[in-house]
């Protein structure tokens, strides 16, 4: 469970120890723009040699700067290998203090992270993105700390290259890959069926409702907390091989994984406290409850956990529209 420690951390800032976190407590300062006003109209037929992206083609949007108020307005984006991003920013004082409001939509993205070389872009997984953010502070620490609101992503079937992840990640992360994954050490490629990834962000903390990864051979599910005030994290996984494939549980070795530590320093634990959750003892982690364990027995048990995650997040959201 994670512990609210930012005393130690306010006891801990020193030079050499902030350079240990990820989001600096220095001041925001809006002064840059004092001298500035902009009102343009921006259209850009074609952008190319993006390296990851390829092109972009058919770039509007309006950007308005005036009196410290940066409003980029009807952001319209396509040609992603096929797909289109669209939305606002906004970044403007509210009660001295630096607020910023984002509103960015992404359908049919085909990026192409971890794509192998020479990897067709109709074989990227496609995705569809959606942020919703809004935040206020004077520092960057502040500022991430207050942020409200949602990030949901919805992956599509496609191949992921196992050789290219690593180039992505820190060694710990690619640790985790491999270790949720094993096949990764021996596949040069993993066919994604479906992938869901939906985080709330609100008192401090960003919560991952749910993560749901489909493979042809796995499912692996994962909730937890980022605490955006200690950058401590607390994030549970377990990985099951898919009914009717063949494979052995025996094959995954680190079924119940959890990646704790902080932003800067993530470290990766055999999670016991989950292993007793999955077979009934009645105890809690972070987000990762008892009753969880009927939700995750949902998406394990069912040939589309995406759907079911999908499903679920649709009747969460209609339930918070009703509350006051």
């Amino acid at each position: 469970m994670i512990e609210d420690d930012g005393d130690a951390l306010q006891q801990e800032a020193t030079p050499q120890k902030q350079q240990q976190v990820l989001i600096p407590d220095t001041q925001i300062n809006l002064d840059v723009f004092d001298k500035l006003d902009l009102d343009l109209q921006i259209r850009i037929d074609e952008m190319a040699n993006l390296g990851m992206l390829h092109s972009l083609h058919d770039l509007s949007a309006g950007v308005l700067l005036k009196g410290r108020n940066l409003t980029v307005s009807n952001l319209e984006v396509v040609g992603i290998r096929g797909g289109r991003v669209s939305g606002n920013l906004v970044l403007r004082p509210e009660a001295e203090l630096p607020r910023i409001d984002v509103d960015v939509t992404g359908k049919q993205l085909r990026i192409g992270l971890a794509a192998a070389p020479g990897q067709k872009p109709e074989t990227f997984p496609p995705v569809d993105i959606e942020v919703k953010l809004t935040g206020t502070g004077s520092t960057y620490r502040k500022l991430a700390s207050s942020l409200k609101g949602r990030i949901k992503a919805v992956q599509g079937e496609g191949l992921v290259s196992n050789n290219r992840v690593g180039i992505f990640l820190s060694d710990v992360l690619y640790e985790l890959f491999n270790s949720l994954n094993p096949f990764a050490r021996t596949e040069p490629t993993t066919k994604l069926n479906c992938a869901v990834y939906i985080i709330n962000l609100a008192d401090s903390k960003a919560k991952i409702q749910d993560i749901v990864i489909q493979s042809d051979k796995l499912t692996i599910l994962s909730v937890g907390i980022i605490d955006l005030s200690t950058e401590r994290l607390d994030i549970n996984f377990e990985t099951r091989p898919r009914k009717g494939m063949g494979i052995s549980a025996s094959l995954i070795t680190n079924a119940y994984t959890k990646l704790g530590g902080r932003l800067t320093k993530p470290e990766i634990e055999l999670n016991p406290e989950r292993a007793a959750i999955a077979t009934g003892a009645a105890v809690a982690t972070a987000g990762l409850s008892f009753l969880y364990k009927g939700i995750w027995d949902r998406y394990f048990s069912s040939r589309d956990p995406c759907g079911e995650a999908l499903k679920r997040d649709a009747e969460l959201q209609a339930k918070k529209s009703t509350q006051p």
